[in-house]
Parts: structure tokens; sequence; C-alpha cells
């Protein structure tokens, strides 16, 4: 419970943000963004301009339980949210033992249990494809939900 504990309060020195910039997708045009935050009560997602997705807490719990792994040391945390339900996500930058480049971490802390981290650009492309899949789509020329086909 050590890193645990190191975890928490190193959020605790840093005010929670409203959204957390998990990925930069930079071209020679421009850059776009990738942000995790809290919007009336639910996770939710924005991908550059594009419209804000809400997911369910659940996605973001099972592409970590996929591709995280137990935290062994803490790295510096830029920034935190509180997520819905309990727990918090920081965004941690880390050099990896034998490496000299920092890396982007997402770093997963349950009310209870052990932390869990992933590199961002491993969690993140999941996570967008599991949030595009809850995406509705209404056929041109029809207005009821019920007649939705999904995308």
């Amino acid at each position: 419970m050590r890193v645990r504990d190191e975890i928490v309060s190193a959020c605790k020195k840093i005010q929670s943000q409203g959204k957390l910039k998990v990925a930069e997708d930079a071209s020679l045009v421009e850059s776009t963004f990738t942000w995790i935050g809290v919007q009336n009560e639910s996770l939710s997602l924005w991908q550059g301009k594009g419209a804000v997705q809400k997911f369910p807490n659940t996605f973001l719990q099972k592409v970590l339980g996929r591709y995280g792994q137990p935290l062994g040391k803490v790295g510096d945390i830029v920034a935190h949210i509180e997520v819905p339900g309990g727990g918090i996500l920081a965004h941690m930058i880390y050099v990896p033992e034998f490496d000299v480049v920092p890396k982007d971490y997402i770093v997963w802390i349950p009310n209870k249990g052990d932390p869990v981290f992933a590199l961002s650009a491993l969690l993140i492309p999941p996570l967008v494809h599991l949030v595009h899949q809850l995406i509705v789509v209404v056929p041109p020329g029809r207005d009821s939900g019920a007649e939705c086909e999904k995308k």
C-alpha cells in the first residue's frame, strides 16, 4: 500500500482538473488532442474539436485491466481527475528504467485495491474504439431514437 499512499499524496498536492490530456496527434497542419474528463457526473472523451462522448467507468477499468500493470514506482503526477463513482485517474510522466525519454502514463487509483498504470499511447486507442462503438447514428430523414442503427 506504500505506492498507493504515495500516488494519492502526489495527487492531493495538485488541484483536480476538469479534463486530462491523454494523447496528442501532431501533424504539419495542426495538433489534435484527446482528453478524458468528467461532464454531468459521467466520464467523457473529447477528440480534437469533435463532440463530447460520454462513456461508462467500466470501459476504463476493462482497458486498464487488459493493458495495465501494477504501479511499482511513482513518477511526476501532472494532472488528475476525480472519477464519478470513486477513484482517481491521473496523468503521470515517468522515465522507465534503462530509458532516457520521459513517457506519458495513465494511472487508475481505485477506491479499494492497488493502482494500475499503462502507457498512454497503448491505452487510448482501444478506449477510443470502445467509446466510438457507443455512438448511435440516426439515418437521414428519421428522428426517432427507436429507429437508430448502431455504428
